[in-house]
């Protein structure tokens, strides 16, 4: 009874350490223009806080805030919890401005996040009456990480899309080849929408794709242009009807990105004799499975080896040992790439099998070189030194060799005792207090899930999903009060998040759609197949596109913000009116 609580107090233990407590600050600007908003939030992730205390913000001026957010998410068997609190400020002076750090109470400890500095420009005034062109407002940039690199090291390569105007539609036309790389698709990166200011002008940014370069080769390498098409609304024409398929007023162009050198250099001449091949950062651990045997028995070492370099081109560590200490070359156990804070990471894992052939202590020191990119030099790892200690065996071996040999070929094959002791078992387990109550323990669950099951059904019967569709418009109707205050406070940002929670979330409750099938062409299709009024329907979407639009590019005009509110009620009083005639 003992062993099976403390494996269920362990059990408990090892999933409250799954997931980490952070508290972090974030901006969604780096840089704005005198005058201008910016949005910084104030994060715990994994826990439940008490005592939240914002900065002073004696730098800013608060135009909206404290909204808050939470999110709950279950991947890959761990879960995850997050509360937001946002706030929307306005730089009213010039300089590096410093937003300090907030605090809040988590089991009686109190948290801090980091300061964010943000840099606050003097904007650029447009001439009175000049017309500038579309693709003026809009360009892609192509930004590596580095413009200087060595042979194998990963290269972080950025293609952001900078703009002050709406964008439509966006898609690739054509990617460069990467002449002279390994290159891979980074799909994890922060994608989320950042201010930008240059030459006086304030854009909004957002990373579009992200790549990972591996140079293969030394000298100027070249990566061609990345040609996209753009689909903006042309301001310029008369505005138009839209159809259900089409925007009459989109306007479609191409651009591209600037072509891009990177100087690749030659790793040094000096490499060590236990140089690995590998580039980059890495960390290195060993392990062995004794560290007492007879010179009948053998050793096997594990090393695992994880690094952001190109995990293929790192070879196996030699291990220098004693002459009287055979080794094979290592199996590969394991070899992987994963995406972590937005970069590729690789590992390796080895196993070695060292024989003893005198008795003796011994020492097993292995070590791993590479090119380390920060400090531009080779460094080697030394984990752990093992000291071994073998005695004279029987002189009859263990260890197959023959075998040892064909496993290096089959990897999955290991080495068979050809003497070992059997006896016959014992009846410890069988009719011991352990057994009885692993047998009855299933027959206890099955006694509770039926008592559940008699409770429930004596419990009046509620079906949510009519409650949610009846309640739908008064929700919708709480989140556009909510629109309606940050509307009085000129907050674009906040009153167009609102109000496409709002639509969003009117049709998921009245229509039982689940997130995952929120868009825009799906919402209509439903809403057409419930005979709704085709205008209503049209001006519903173009709600949410407008909303959408806003808050890529952060309109925050007062008198557009107005009409998009009574819009938002009007359509979705009609709407409702429809659904339930």
């Amino acid at each position: 009874m003992r062993i099976f609580l403390s494996f269920f107090i362990l059990l408990i233990a090892f999933t409250s350490l799954d997931a980490q407590v952070r508290f972090v600050a974030t901006a969604d600007a780096k840089e704005i223009i005198k005058g201008g908003y910016l949005e910084v939030t104030f994060t715990l992730e994994n826990a439940s806080g008490t005592q939240f205390k914002p900065p002073a913000f004696k730098d800013f001026k608060v135009a909206g805030g404290p909204s808050t957010s939470q999110s709950t998410s279950w991947v890959n068997g761990k879960s995850t919890s997050s509360i937001g609190y946002t706030y929307t400020l306005l730089a009213n002076k010039l300089g590096t401005l410093t937003i300090g750090p907030a605090s809040i109470k988590v089991r009686n400890k109190t948290m801090n996040t980091r300061p964010i500095q943000v840099k606050v420009l003097k904007g650029k005034k447009a001439a009175n009456g000049a017309v500038t062109n579309i693709e003026d407002q809009v360009f892609i940039r192509a930004e590596p990480n580095v413009n200087e690199a060595r042979i194998g090291q990963q290269i972080l390569l950025d293609y952001k899309l900078y703009t002050v105007i709406n964008i439509e539609s966006y898609n690739i036309v054509s990617e460069p080849e990467y002449d002279g790389f390994y290159a891979q698709n980074i799909s994890r990166f922060d994608g989320r929408i950042v201010k930008e200011v240059i030459n006086g002008v304030q854009y909004s940014t957002k990373i579009l794709r992200r790549v990972a370069l591996y140079p293969q080769q030394a000298g100027l390498m070249t990566i061609d242009p990345m040609s996209s098409r753009l689909g903006v609304v042309d301001e310029t024409k008369p505005k138009q009807r839209r159809s259900f398929f089409f925007n009459k007023n989109l306007k479609q162009f191409n651009v591209n990105t600037q072509l891009l050198k990177i100087n690749v250099k030659p790793l040094p001449d000096n490499a060590p004799a236990t140089f690995s091949g590998a580039v980059g950062n890495y960390g290195m651990t060993a392990q062995i499975d004794k560290n007492k045997l007879t010179t009948d028995d053998a050793i096997t070492l594990q090393v695992t080896i994880t690094g952001n370099g190109d995990i293929k081109r790192l070879q196996p560590p030699k291990l220098n040992l004693d002459a009287n200490l055979e080794v094979y070359e290592p199996n590969l156990l394991d070899e992987k790439e994963v995406e972590q804070n937005g970069q590729n990471y690789g590992q390796k894992i080895l196993e070695y099998l060292i024989l003893p052939k005198e008795p003796g202590r011994y020492r097993i020191a292995p070590e791993f070189t590479y090119f380390d990119t920060d400090s531009l030099s080779y460094r080697t790892l030394q984990p752990r030194v093992f000291n071994v200690f073998v005695s004279k065996g029987t002189g009859k071996s263990n260890v197959n060799t023959d075998l040892a040999d064909d496993d290096q070929l089959m990897g999955d094959i290991k080495f068979i005792k050809t003497d070992g002791n059997l006896k016959k078992a014992g009846r410890y387990f069988y009719g011991s207090i352990f057994f009885w109550i692993l047998l009855t323990l299933p027959l206890c669950l099955l006694g509770g899930v039926v008592a559940k099951k008699q409770m429930d059904a004596n419990k009046p019967i509620v079906d949510q999903t009519l409650l949610k569709s009846q309640q739908a418009q008064k929700h919708a109707e709480e989140k556009l009060a909510t629109a309606k205050k940050y509307l009085n406070e000129n907050n674009g940002r906040s009153f167009y998040d609102e109000v496409s929670r709002a639509m969003f979330g009117y049709v998921g409750d009245k229509l039982n759609m689940p997130p995952s099938e929120f868009s825009k062409q799906n919402i209509s299709e439903k809403l057409a197949s419930l005979n709704v009024n085709q205008d209503h329907i049209s001006k519903f979407t173009e709600i949410i596109k407008t909303a959408e639009m806003a808050l890529f590019a952060g309109m925050d005009n007062n008198d557009s913000m107005s009409k998009v509110y009574s819009d938002a009620l009007d359509v979705v009083a009609r709407i409702e009116g429809s659904l339930t005639e």
